[in-house]
């Protein structure tokens, strides 16, 4: 077919589509699309398509793809693609892709690009996966204990590529066990040598300082530069400088003051509306296990 289909129901073709396909509900070609598939709930290329498939639920390309492809649902690609894919719930790739994924999940096997979503997963990438968790099969993997001066015992998971990685921590102080923390954040390795390397962390922590737990404001947001040493490929030093900001209401609607004691000979103490904020430089030190 050369040229342009319209229908209101469906499209279909037993050869190849060198044109447009648009149809209300659905369009198919048994061979190979060049130009465009726009269905309201569907889109089949039983080859591969190159250049734009829209569909209100699902577009499926079997074989290598070149372009977009834009879903309200999901995106499924059987071969090697290059473009993007964007749907609002579920990309899917099978062999390596190259472009950008933008859906809540996205799987490809290779990912040369970006992906961006709530969960990311590949077998490996040479790219960024940027989401709340991010599963790379031959990526970076490692398990931190480490020590600060506001939370002296910390446990931290970090996941993603050296490149760009995520991380899920939380820690406590030994002596009052009731001051305790968690946070999420994200971070990026420099290899400096064969051995040597140094991160950078950025995570926002929930500190609870109250002996009865509560939902209060209390915020610490931390920059951590660490240089790292490589005594193996599965074990790791590390320590350096961090920059922190505070921010907290702990004790204002009480008080009309602020209790909260976890900043460390603060640079920067500032009243802002019902909130303090607090900045100090801090360190960080401590051991990675890679796996």
């Amino acid at each position: 077919m050369t040229g342009i289909q319209i229908a209101g129901i469906t499209n279909i073709t037993e050869g190849v589509v060198t044109g447009v396909q648009l149809a209300g509900i659905h369009n198919h070609t048994n061979e190979n699309v060049i130009g465009a598939q726009v269905g309201g709930i569907t889109n089949i290329s039983m080859k591969g398509f190159y250049g734009l498939q829209i569909a209100g639920i699902n577009n499926i390309s079997y074989h290598n793809s070149t372009g977009l492809q834009i879903s309200g649902i999901h995106n499924w690609s059987h071969g090697n693609t290059s473009g993007a894919q964007i749907s609002g719930v579920y990309n899917q790739t099978d062999q390596n892709f190259h472009g950008l994924q933008l859906a809540l999940v996205n799987s490809a096997k290779k990912i040369t690009g970006a992906q961006i979503g709530l969960i990311n997963v590949a077998d490996s990438s040479n790219g960024v996966s940027i989401g709340l968790i991010n599963i790379i099969k031959n990526g970076y993997h490692c398990l931190e204990v480490s020590g600060n001066e506001v939370l002296p015992l910390s446990m931290t998971l970090k996941s993603g590529t050296t490149t760009f990685y995520n991380i899920y921590t939380a820690g406590i102080q030994i002596n009052t066990p009731h001051i305790f923390g968690f946070g999420l954040g994200f971070g990026s390795s420099i290899p400096l040598g064969s051995q040597l390397s140094v991160s950078m962390d950025l995570t926002a922590n929930y500190i609870n300082e109250l002996k009865k737990f509560d939902w209060k404001l209390n915020i610490l947001n931390r920059l951590d530069l660490t240089m790292n040493y490589d005594f193996s490929d599965h074990f790791t030093i590390l320590a350096g400088p961090a920059f922190n900001v505070h921010v907290s209401e702990l004790g204002y609607e009480s008080t009309g003051g602020f209790t909260t004691d976890i900043a460390k000979n603060p640079f920067y103490t500032e009243k802002v509306n019902q909130t303090q904020v607090q900045m100090w430089v801090g360190a960080k030190f401590g051991a990675r296990f890679n796996f």
